[in-house]
């Protein structure tokens, strides 16, 4: 199974968390996880990516600073919270370029996220209308914001909250991972 590692400048992860030291990663090389268990954010994973451009998507969130993708191979993936995946080992296959993701299309992926959660429909028409492109106006924007700054954060926060336990019980309809492959692909 194909998955994707992040690495800072010099190939290597930080060993952050509760792991133990960092990894280099290179072509060739296989790291295996030093803890028991498989829960993320522990030693007893490594964490990988779907897509790259999951991996682009996240990367400010999981690993600021990190610059440098593989592509790796993975014999299982024994826990995804639809953010990160978790696996025992991985084997660098190849390095690849990281996505460069636009404000745009992370703009619309939280839009989406968002979606999912909020059902105030002057959100929704707010919402709907920028992402078919009808109203991408700034004072659009700003009118919806100012009167649902706080719910649309509060609602995208439980989006993925709700995502992380939908992916856990392996019954989520529609994935982050999906809808930032469709937003950067086009595929909407």
């Amino acid at each position: 199974m194909i998955c994707y590692k992040l690495t800072d400048a010099e190939g290597r992860t930080n060993g952050a968390g509760k792991a133990p030291k960092p990894m280099q990663w290179a072509v060739g090389v296989t790291n295996r996880a030093a803890g028991e268990g498989t829960t993320l954010c522990t030693s007893g994973v490594l964490h990988v990516y779907r897509t790259p451009e999951q991996a682009a998507f996240m990367a400010p969130a999981h690993v600021p600073g990190y610059s440098r993708l593989y592509e790796v191979e993975v014999p299982e993936i024994p826990v995804d919270d639809g953010t990160k995946c978790g696996v025992k080992e991985a084997t660098v296959l190849r390095e690849i370029p990281l996505p460069e993701l636009t404000t745009e299309q992370r703009v619309e992926i939280a839009i989406r996220v968002s979606l999912w959660m909020h059902d105030d429909p002057e959100y929704r028409r707010w919402a709907e209308e920028w992402l078919d492109g009808r109203d991408r106006s700034a004072e659009a924007a700003l009118a919806a914001l100012a009167a649902r700054a706080a719910q649309a954060a509060e609602a995208a926060l439980a989006a993925l909250a709700a995502l992380a336990a939908r992916a856990a019980r392996a019954a989520a309809p529609i994935s982050l991972c999906e809808i930032i492959t469709g937003v950067v692909g086009g595929a909407r």
